[in-house]
């Protein structure tokens, strides 16, 4: 937007405007003396400064400043500074507020973190919709049996779902970046115990995603050997 190199590191961190963004968010984040080459290093440099970061809101303001830039280039549209930040801070609430409802009907039962054995890949996928903007959104992130990051990406969904559709959605998405990377053996984890126990194990799951689902289960014959597994 301000002309200069379009890098994920000047869009999202050096840019001048998403300067004022990150200011306007109060995250409190310090200014890297080195130079990053991509914005996954900003990440990592930032996690071993601070540990007490709210990586929620740090993740929608990325990902608000991404969007922005994306229709200031394609529609010429750009909002306001003050007012991304302010958008960042409701979707942070409201997604907090999704996951207060969910945890409340959750079974009591599920799977804590595990380290991997050697030569497996841990996808972890997760989907949000944000009522108020009328759309919503899907995660993904892949890391190694060491824990390193392999590939992640975010996706803007531009029609309103509802929170299955939008959680077996991140499922495929999932999939189909770890087939693009070539991996052979997955273990894919959500925090939808419906979507798991439906794409996972014997139950179906409520109509309306039983279709996507077998989209699922279709790409999982592609992998070697897969799991998937409920996590909060």
């Amino acid at each position: 937007m301000c002309g200069g190199c379009e890098s994920s590191t000047h869009i999202l961190w050096n840019c001048k405007f998403a300067k004022e963004v990150w200011k306007e968010a109060e995250l409190g984040l310090l200014m890297l003396n080195h130079p990053t080459r991509d914005f996954v290093d900003v990440v990592w440099a930032l996690k071993e400064r601070r540990v007490d970061l709210d990586w929620d809101l740090f993740a929608i303001t990325a990902w608000l400043i991404w969007n922005n830039r994306n229709s200031f280039k394609h529609e010429g549209k750009c909002k306001e500074e003050m007012r991304i930040a302010k958008e960042a801070h409701e979707l942070r609430k409201e997604v907090q507020e999704s996951q207060n409802s969910s945890s409340q009907g959750m079974a009591s039962g599920y799977n804590q973190w595990r380290p991997l054995t050697k030569g497996r890949y841990k996808v972890n996928v997760d989907g949000a919709v944000f009522a108020k903007m009328g759309c919503c959104g899907v995660g993904v992130v892949i890391r190694n049996e060491e824990g390193l990051l392999m590939e992640a990406m975010s996706k803007k969904v531009h029609f309103p779902l509802g929170a299955l559709e939008v959680e077996v959605m991140a499922v495929e998405e999932g999939i189909q970046l770890a087939r693009d990377l070539g991996l052979g053996d997955i273990d894919m984890e959500s925090d939808a115990q419906t979507i798991v126990l439906a794409v996972g194990g014997t139950d179906p799951g409520p109509c309306f995603i039983q279709k996507i689902v077998e989209g699922a289960k279709q790409g999982l014959s592609a992998f070697s050997s897969w799991s998937c597994s409920h996590v909060r």
